[in-house]
């Protein structure tokens, strides 16, 4: 039982540290720079809700890297705006710039 439980905690440390790491950065590779790229998040879909990287916020934050200079908007439905504020925390603490806006924003 120990080896197999030991297995499986290096499976999901790969998973979480590089499978997410490089599916994040194979969207920026195969996508023209988006330089001054502004982006419309909508809910939380980085490492606070997946693992590791993220998963969507995995390819902003491979953009980030790539030193392209994107904008996010992160919105979320109302009263809490918590998906939304997730990740402007996130992409905060990356440097990434973010606002924060409802849903109904999004149009305008």
């Amino acid at each position: 039982m120990g080896e197999i439980r030991a297995r499986l905690a290096t499976e999901a440390r790969q998973i979480t540290t590089t499978t997410w790491r490089r599916a994040g950065h194979r969207p920026a590779r195969s996508r023209r720079r988006a330089e001054g790229a502004c982006i419309l998040t909508h809910c939380n879909a980085g490492a606070l809700a997946t693992a590791g990287y993220g998963t969507a916020l995995g390819v902003i934050r491979a953009a980030a890297e790539r030193g392209n200079g994107i904008e996010v908007f992160a919105d979320e439905t109302r009263p809490f705006l918590q998906g939304a504020r997730l990740t402007a925390w996130e992409l905060a603490r990356d440097g990434i710039p973010t606002t924060v806006i409802t849903d109904n924003m999004a149009g305008a």
